[in-house]
């Protein structure tokens, strides 16, 4: 099953970084088991926020994983 996240800011990328850790560790479930697709949409006026480029790192990570 599909689900959709959508994040606002430095704190609403800091908030993905985690939900995609935890996507990682396989703790992302509905009633029929692990999510299949997770769509992340990020709205941030800062690109050079620090903290989105960290969770920019996490979904690099995953998508690799």
């Amino acid at each position: 099953m599909e689900r959709w996240a959508i994040f606002a800011g430095g704190t609403g990328s800091r908030v993905m970084e985690s939900l995609v850790w935890a996507a990682c560790e396989g703790m992302l479930r509905d009633e029929t088991g692990p999510l299949d697709v997770l769509h992340l949409l990020v709205v941030d006026m800062d690109p050079a926020c620090p903290y989105f480029a960290r969770a920019e790192k996490a979904v690099e990570a995953y998508e690799k994983a």
